[in-house]
């Protein structure tokens, strides 16, 4: 017979219980459209109070802004290049050469179709944050004054 501290064997037996240690990902671990949408309008609301804090705190992850699977990501409306986002690489690159795996030109699509004071939908590939699989991924985004800025979730 194996002894444990209490708060360590309390921990361990939760984790065999709920099948914690070997459970393969859950319906849990992504956000739904309805939370996407809801980051998406509080992104929006952000970026029009302070463009420069919301843009920080959309690259920090600041506020629940990352969460799971959802993040922020904009771009100059006018130039195309990438100011927020989840994937720091991604930054200053030029969303118009964004194809996903099928050869949708999904990038050009969000720069030239995100309108003003409008929520325009997009639907593409893109991996999960963390892998590289593509997976389909719809987006919601808006122009906010000189930015595009967007929220997607997965399929």
């Amino acid at each position: 017979v194996q002894t444990c501290a209490l708060p360590i064997c309390l921990v361990l037996a939760t984790a065999a219980v709920l099948g914690l240690a070997q459970a393969p990902a859950i319906a849990a671990d992504f956000a739904t459209a309805q939370e996407a949408r809801a980051l998406f309008v509080r992104a929006i609301n952000e970026v029009r109070i302070n463009q420069t804090a919301a843009l920080a705190k959309f690259n920090k992850g600041d506020n629940g802004y990352i969460d799971r699977d959802l993040y922020v990501f904009c771009f100059d409306g006018a130039t195309g290049s990438t100011v927020a986002h989840i994937d720091k690489g991604r930054i200053g690159r030029d969303v118009r050469e964004l194809s996903d795996s099928t050869g949708n030109a999904f990038g050009w699509a969000l720069f030239r179709d995100s309108r003003q004071n409008q929520i325009k939908t997009f639907e593409y590939l893109w991996p999960h944050p963390g892998t590289s699989t593509p997976a389909p991924k719809v987006s919601f985004t808006s122009r906010i004054g000189g930015l595009v800025c967007g929220v997607g979730y997965y399929k």
